[in-house]
């Protein structure tokens, strides 16, 4: 459904996220977006792996990063983890 107003980006879909479901669902969305496009790159249960060697730390360390856009910063670090993972078991 669109705003009768014109969009501003994520940033307003974040925010209405936030009225509509609260902060933990909005939060649980970005990383929804993040794994689903991990696991179009590369395959389910790699991505599953990775994801179970995140520990606890450094999902704390996203959430608090700085970071512009969060899916962009959970992509990148599940991205790093496969591809660690894939030269590891290349070895």
């Amino acid at each position: 459904i669109r705003d009768l107003v014109r969009s501003r980006g994520l940033g307003d879909v974040y925010t209405r996220q936030v009225q509509a479901f609260g902060v933990k669902a909005a939060k649980q969305t970005r990383y929804i977006k993040a794994i689903n496009y991990c696991i179009s790159q590369y395959d389910f249960v790699t991505v599953c792996n990775v994801l179970n060697s995140i520990e606890a730390t450094e999902k704390l360390r996203i959430e608090a990063a700085k970071c512009e856009d969060k899916i962009s910063c959970i992509q990148r670090l599940i991205i790093e983890r496969v591809i660690k993972m894939r030269n590891a078991q290349q070895q």
